[in-house]
C-alpha cells in the first residue's frame, strides 16, 4: 500500500461534522477496504501494534486472529447504529480536583464523578458537570464556568478548548474512528483490537511524547503521562459499555478513569443540557484580556513572572489585567492582595504545554503563610505573555 492509499484512508476516516457521517461514508470505506492486498505479515492474537504506515491502516489494524475481526464491519456497524442514538448519560470519575480544569489529572486524588449529557441531531448539544465547573456547548460555540467563583469562559472554537480528552466521550460510537485516527501518527503508541465472547476489547497503550527533563507537568494530564486506555464494546451494536484509563506510575498501573453507568436514549431536552447561569459574565478564552502594554511582549519569562508577582502585592490592577480578565484578577485580591515577593527562579519547560513555568516564593500579607508554586505563562498569537495558572 502506498502513500497515496494509506493519505486516502485517512480522508476516508476524518469525520465530516460532529455527529453525522456524510452519506455515503460507509460504501467509500468498504469500497476502499476489497480494494487493498492481502497484509504480508500474519498478525497474532495479542499483536500490540507500534504504528507504523502500513500497519495502522484501516485494512491492517482490526484483522486479529481468532475472530479475524475487521475494519469495515466495525466501522459499518458502528455507522448503522450512531443513526439510532438519540441522547446519552455517561458517569465517568476521574481523579482530579472539583474546580479544576477538565484535562487535569493526579493520581493521587480521590475520585471526582462527572455526568455528561449528550443530545443527537442536526446539532450536537452537550454538558458535562464535574460538581466544581462545569461545560456545555453546541456545535464551535462552548461554555464553562466555576460556580464558587461566578467566573465562566466562552469560545468559539469548539468542545476540545475546555473538555481535552474528555470531549471523545461525548460520541462513544466514533471512539473506533478516532483511535484509528490517532494511530496512524506513527508515534510509537500501541493498539490492540480482540474479541472476547459478545464484546469488542480495544486497547492503547501510549507513551510519553514530551519533554520531561524537569517532571513539574508529568502525571498531570493524559497528555502528560504514560497510559493505557481500555474500550469495551457491545460486539452488536458498537454501544461503548465500559472504559477505563490508567497511567503509569513508578512502572505500576494507578486507574485514574473509569465509567460507572452509561445509560444511551434517555430522555433529555436540549434546552436543559444548554442552560447556562445567569448571574455569570463569560469572558472570551479566545480573545487577549484587555489591551496590553507592548513591553510586555518583549520582556522575558522571568522579568514578566516578577513584574506580575509583584503587582500582585501592590495589587496593582492596572498590570494584572494585561495578563488576564478583570473578573478572574479579582478571585485572587482575598488572598494575593498584601503579598511580598521573596524569590523567583529560572523559568523553565516541561511536558505537551508550550508554557515556562517560573518558580517562585510568596509571603501572604499575614507573614505566616508561605506560598511556593511555579507561575504557568504562555503567549498567545500575537506573542504576548498571558497568565496561564500556577497561583
Amino acid at each position: 500500500m502506498n502513500q497515496r492509499d494509506i493519505d486516502m484512508i485517512r480522508t476516508e476516516l476524518t469525520p465530516k461534522c460532529e455527529v453525522h457521517i456524510s452519506k455515503d461514508f460507509k460504501q467509500r470505506v468498504l469500497a476502499k477496504a476489497k480494494e487493498s492486498r492481502k497484509p504480508r505479515n500474519v498478525i497474532r492474537m495479542w499483536h500490540w501494534l507500534s504504528v507504523s504506515g502500513i500497519a495502522a491502516c484501516l485494512p491492517v489494524i482490526l484483522m486479529l486472529s481468532p475472530s479475524r475481526l475487521t475494519a469495515s464491519s466495525l466501522l459499518q456497524n458502528a455507522i448503522s447504529y450512531l443513526n439510532n442514538i438519540r441522547s446519552m448519560v455517561m458517569e465517568v470519575e476521574i481523579r482530579t480536583l472539583p474546580q479544576e480544569n477538565f484535562k487535569m489529572i493526579d493520581a493521587e486524588e480521590a475520585f471526582i464523578n462527572h455526568q455528561i449529557e449528550v443530545v443527537y441531531g442536526d446539532e450536537l448539544a452537550w454538558r458535562v458537570d464535574k460538581q466544581g465547573r462545569v461545560a456545555t456547548g453546541i456545535n464551535d460555540s462552548a461554555y464553562t464556568w466555576v460556580p464558587a467563583y461566578q467566573v465562566g469562559w466562552e469560545t468559539g472554537k469548539g468542545k476540545e478548548t475546555f473538555l481535552d480528552y474528555i470531549s471523545i466521550l461525548l460520541e462513544p460510537n466514533k471512539i473506533l474512528e478516532r483511535e484509528l485516527e490517532l494511530s496512524q501518527k506513527n508515534d510509537g503508541d500501541e493498539y490492540l483490537v480482540k474479541r472476547v465472547g459478545d464484546e469488542i476489547h480495544l486497547t492503547v497503550h501510549a507513551y510519553l511524547h514530551y519533554n520531561y527533563i524537569n517532571d513539574f507537568m508529568l502525571n498531570k494530564s493524559l497528555k502528560d503521562a504514560e497510559h493505557i486506555r481500555r474500550y469495551i464494546f457491545d460486539k452488536a451494536t458498537k454501544q461503548l459499555k465500559q472504559l477505563s484509563v490508567s497511567i503509569i506510575v513508578d512502572d505500576q498501573e494507578v486507574e485514574v478513569m473509569r465509567t460507572r453507568h452509561i445509560d444511551y436514549s434517555v430522555a433529555l431536552g436540549m434546552k436543559e443540557v444548554l442552560a447556562k447561569p445567569i448571574d455569570i459574565e463569560f469572558s472570551n478564552a479566545d480573545s487577549s484580556p484587555n489591551n496590553r502594554k507592548s513591553i510586555l511582549a518583549e520582556m522575558s519569562a522571568k522579568e514578566v513572572a516578577e513584574k506580575f508577582l509583584k503587582s500582585l502585592g501592590a495589587w496593582d490592577t492596572e498590570t494584572l489585567e494585561e495578563m488576564m480578565p478583570a473578573n478572574i484578577a479579582e478571585i485572587f485580591g482575598p488572598v494575593f492582595k498584601g503579598c511580598r515577593l521573596l524569590s523567583i527562579g529560572e523559568p523553565f519547560q516541561s511536558g505537551s504545554m508550550p508554557c515556562e513555568y517560573v518558580p517562585y516564593v510568596l509571603k501572604l500579607r499575614d507573614d505566616s503563610t508561605t506560598v511556593q508554586n511555579n507561575l504557568s505563562l504562555g503567549k498567545n498569537e500575537k506573542g504576548e505573555w498571558i497568565f496561564m495558572g500556577g497561583l
